[in-house]
């Protein structure tokens, strides 16, 4: 018979902080801790600083932008990224919205790179009460730490209707197709 005990303490600590440093367009500053130590174990922390805005143009076009650097460890080695993303969002009318998005991460982990881009199209529209329908579709494109290309297009369509309070049906297609490239293939 083996007796014996094993004991294990983790610790996580999470601080996040926002300062607006304007009001027109409304632009703040941001900040985030976040560690995770465990004993015995690894210890993982991310130091992220950042830059997000918000502007509202005119009754039909609004629009945001982040960007931030990330600063860390994962699984025992240096971490990096930056992370932006910018989004346009479109509201011609009350029941017809358009949002179009862009994203992207450049992360360098223990020397090994990765870059990851995209663009998505996102259309809502209430065709009567109770009755929601979206279509959206999108390409993403990856250099990944191996030196393969990949690539990805989405397409997808939803819809909900809501014929009873307490009832919902919904309907969801959705099709992606990935070309991977490069690095060996």
């Amino acid at each position: 018979e083996v007796k014996g005990k094993t004991t294990k303490l983790t610790h996580i600590l999470n601080i996040d902080s926002r300062a607006r440093i304007l009001d027109i367009p409304t632009l703040f500053y941001e900040f985030s801790y976040f560690l995770d130590k465990t004993d015995p174990g690894q210890t993982t922390y991310t130091v992220s600083n950042g830059l997000s805005v918000n502007h509202r143009f005119n009754p039909i076009f609004s629009g945001s932008a982040r960007v931030a650097r990330e600063d860390g460890t994962e699984e025992g080695k240096k971490r990096w990224a930056y992370v932006y993303n910018a989004s346009i969002v479109a509201t011609p009318l009350t029941t017809l919205r358009h949002n179009l998005i862009y994203s992207g991460r450049i992360e360098e982990i223990g020397g090994k790179s990765t870059k990851n881009n995209s663009i998505f199209l996102q259309n809502n529209a209430t065709l009567y009460k109770g009755i929601d329908i979206n279509l959206g579709g999108g390409y993403n494109f990856s250099t990944l730490d191996t030196g393969q290309k990949q690539e990805n297009t989405i397409i997808n369509f939803g819809s909900s209707i809501v014929p009873h309070r307490p009832m919902t049906m919904t309907l969801i297609y959705s099709d992606t197709k990935t070309n991977l490239s490069g690095g060996g293939l």
